[in-house]
């Protein structure tokens, strides 16, 4: 995903994310990288500091400041073939935090970008970049289990994120792949299992 904006105004994503526990079907892994260009690939360490909300994220990217937190605001955003994506709000600040019990989550995930019109960039630091479609691979520190996770993600205001959501969805035929063998939920979903 592009490098975080740190600004007073909040972020607008629309997004869409299915888990599998283990690995994805090969058939998503082979969708992913098939007639794309090369992902762009990261390896971070992430803190999540309250994990006990599914509508409400709040961590520290990279273990740094600033803190992020991300709020739920539509969990019904209609899309093709039947899905429904998640319309959040993020807003970055300096406050310090002092978690009792954070939550670190190892991510490994390649991603790719998209531009509004759900046209895949050559560059993923490009910036017409308007969503980012990624795979990756989660865990939580301390286990050894894993899980796969895919998502798109597209950033604008509450109007046109989630029609840029929607293109993609279309443009990817997301619809098409084996989704439910997973599960459709956020990152505060997926932390909010073992609760």
């Amino acid at each position: 995903m592009p490098a975080p904006r740190f600004s007073p105004a909040p972020d607008i994503s629309a997004e869409i994310r299915f888990w599998w526990h283990g690995d994805a079907p090969a058939s998503v892994e082979d969708w992913f990288s098939a007639g794309k260009p090369p992902a762009k690939h990261e390896r971070r360490r992430d803190l999540y500091l309250d994990c006990s909300d599914p509508g409400r994220g709040i961590k520290l990217r990279g273990g740094r400041h600033p803190l992020e937190i991300k709020t739920l605001v539509d969990a019904g955003v209609s899309l093709s073939g039947g899905l429904t994506g998640q319309l959040w709000v993020k807003t970055r600040t300096a406050l310090a935090a002092t978690p009792e019990k954070p939550v670190a989550v190892m991510k490994d995930r390649q991603s790719l970008a998209f531009d509004r019109n759900a046209a895949c960039l050559a560059s993923p630091a490009s910036e017409q970049a308007s969503a980012a479609l990624e795979l990756g691979t989660v865990q939580i520190e301390g286990r050894t289990d894993h899980w796969t996770t895919l998502a798109i993600e597209a950033w604008g205001d509450a109007v046109q994120a989630p029609r840029i959501l929607e293109a993609i969805v279309r443009s990817t035929r997301l619809p098409t792949l084996p989704l439910n063998d997973g599960f459709c939920g956020s990152y505060p979903d997926w932390l909010c299992l073992d609760d």
